[in-house]
This record gives C-alpha cells, sequence and structure tokens, in this order.
C-alpha cells in the first residue's frame, strides 16, 4: 500500500496556517537528504521517476532562524532525525498519510522540482 508523507511549511507549534508545501510517495522516494553546499540549505529527496518533467526529486529550500544558522551540520542532522522519525511513523501506523513538521526554528521555503 503507498503511503504519503505530508511536509508542513512550519514547526506543529506555529500558530495559524500550516501549509503542506511538498507530498512524497513512500513508494517512490529513493532517498533523502540535507544538502549544504550553498548559502541556503536545501531538503531533496531523489525519487523513482518516469516523467522526465519533473527531474525524479523534489528540493525545498529551509530557512533557518539566526540560533540554527551557527551550526549548519547540527541543525542538519537535527532535521533529518526528524524526518526519519515521521518516515518510520509510517510503518508503526495503520494510517496512510503522516505528518512531517520540520523542527523547531526551521521554516520550509521554496519548492522546485
Amino acid at each position: 500500500m503507498e503511503k504519503y508523507i505530508f511536509i508542513h511549511e512550519n514547526p506543529k507549534s506555529t500558530p495559524g496556517v500550516n501549509n503542506v508545501v511538498a507530498v512524497v510517495g513512500t513508494m517512490e522516494l529513493l532517498d533523502y537528504n540535507v544538502e549544504l553546499v550553498s548559502d541556503i540549505p536545501a531538503f531533496q529527496t531523489y525519487l523513482f521517476d518516469d516523467t522526465a518533467s519533473s527531474g525524479g526529486h523534489i528540493n525545498i529550500n529551509l530557512l533557518l532562524s539566526t540560533a540554527l544558522q551557527v551550526d549548519k551540520v547540527d541543525t542538519a542532522k537535527k532535521f533529518m532525525d526528524s524526518f526519519q522519525s515521521s518516515f518510520e511513523h509510517l510503518y508503526t501506523t495503520f494510517e496512510s498519510v503522516v505528518d512531517f513538521y520540520p523542527p523547531q526554528g526551521i521554516v520550509m521555503g521554496t519548492v522546485s522540482a
């Protein structure tokens, strides 16, 4: 059965509307990583993809609070641990959808394929 991760824009504790910025199907997911090469870190997913138009991946810029910009490697680890927890939760529940909220101090920014 296909299961999905809904990636929300803001941490769960953020009041108000918390939009879903991307949906990742677990049967399509090959790998994921936080890329630290550029000034703006990005969460990337790599997907099985038969269509050339989407390029087989999702790229989401991460907007970091000032405190988290100090040690981006630690921030990337915190983010990856949080995403891994959501991913593992999919396989411990009967639900077909799990919500992922970024850790406190991180906002999901621009999404591109």
